[in-house]
């Protein structure tokens, strides 16, 4: 790795221990036995150093989630393979980490959100509709209003100040939800299959 990505790097470990506002630069040039200066000569301020993190997890995100659709998995299976995925993804999060980002680095926190409503709302739509083809999934539901139901709840139920998560573990909280979401919309068919899944 080149001096930047090494920055990037490290600052991603430190804001994932520590969140995005517990992290700064000072903590991220003493974790790199480098002087400040040496980061503003690759970032210019700490929310571009944020915004190369964000970026690189969501690259590393895209391409977890791109060997599930490309696995040839039936559509319930798709859905929970990627929601494992992103559990192993939230463990690793401070919890903190989003809402730091939406209130002390919005424009970072707007890239994320327009890259969830395209690319996720893309992902979600195209397994509903897949569901739906392939006689897994209901065809009596909007596909377009529970995608959008579903994105945002599964953003928003990290918001540790709308929904504090108290004792309850990350893979609790995501299973939970994908139940709901689940319940919802598959048929008889669906629920025998989503049956065979071990968490």
């Amino acid at each position: 790795m080149n001096l930047k990505e090494t920055i990037s790097a490290t600052a991603r470990t430190l804001f994932m221990k520590c969140g995005v506002r517990g992290s700064s630069m000072d903590d991220i040039s003493k974790e790199l036995s480098v002087s400040k200066k040496t980061l503003y000569t690759e970032f210019e301020d700490k929310n571009s150093l944020v915004e190369s993190v964000v970026t690189g997890e969501l690259s590393r995100i895209d391409s977890v989630i791109d060997d599930i659709l490309e696995s040839g998995v039936n559509p319930v299976q798709q859905v929970f393979n990627i929601s494992k995925a992103m559990i192993e993804t939230r463990k690793q999060e401070n919890p903190n980490f989003m809402h730091d980002l939406r209130k002390y680095h919005p424009s970072v926190f707007e890239k994320l959100m327009a890259h969830r409503d395209d690319r996720s709302y893309k992902i979600v739509v195209n397994n509903l509709r897949a569901g739906q083809e392939q006689g897994f999934y209901r065809l009596d539901f909007d596909v377009e209003i529970i995608s959008h139901i579903y994105i945002n709840t599964c953003y928003e139920l990290f918001n540790p100040v709308e929904y504090p998560m108290g004792n309850k573990s990350v893979e609790e909280l995501y299973k939970q939800h994908l139940i709901y979401h689940l319940r919802g919309i598959l048929n008889t068919k669906g629920l025998k299959e989503f049956n065979k899944t071990i968490w």
